[in-house]
């Protein structure tokens, strides 16, 4: 398991921690156990960025079968007090940023060897009171996971969305 994000320093504790626990859960087993690890500092806002990542992993570990997105960022305010540069933000970090890690993922591996893309979002369906900038971009996510998963299902790519709420 690879983890990115901007923080590089974040993910190294995160992995760090998982790693433990890990092996904790998996002692007394035949010691073939998963590890987690970092990959380079990635804003999913940058396109290019997304595609040096993808790239990185493919390189390194020759493989990319399953693909899970979970960045995500949002504030609290209410429609009438958020600025449209604050709702683009949210937008361009939760939705254009999961489109550019499917789209990578599909581009450079999963057209010709398949895989798994699984989108996590959260339940919405009833609105998101002073979170309408995050509630239309996990509305955006959800209908764009259906959408990949009916365009790649001819290369094998399965695209699920997890909306837990």
């Amino acid at each position: 398991v690879l983890i990115a994000s901007r923080d590089v320093d974040k993910c190294n504790m995160a992995a760090k921690e998982m790693n433990q626990y890990v092996q904790q859960i998996c002692s007394g087993h035949d010691g073939t156990v998963g590890k987690v690890v970092v990959g380079p500092s990635t804003s999913i806002r940058d396109e290019d960025q997304v595609n040096n990542l993808v790239e990185y992993i493919i390189e390194t570990y020759k493989a990319l079968h399953l693909l899970v997105n979970n960045a995500g960022g949002q504030f609290v305010c209410s429609a009438e007090e958020l600025s449209s540069k604050g709702f683009q933000a949210v937008v361009n970090t939760n939705l254009t940023g999961t489109f550019h890690v499917c789209r990578a993922a599909f581009e450079h591996y999963m057209r010709d060897n398949g895989g798994s893309i699984v989108n996590i979002t959260l339940g919405n369906r009833n609105g998101m009171p002073n979170m309408c900038h995050s509630g239309a971009a996990r509305a955006g996510i959800e209908n764009m996971s259906i959408t990949l998963s009916q365009e790649w299902m001819e290369s094998d790519v399965r695209v699920n969305c997890v909306r837990p709420g």
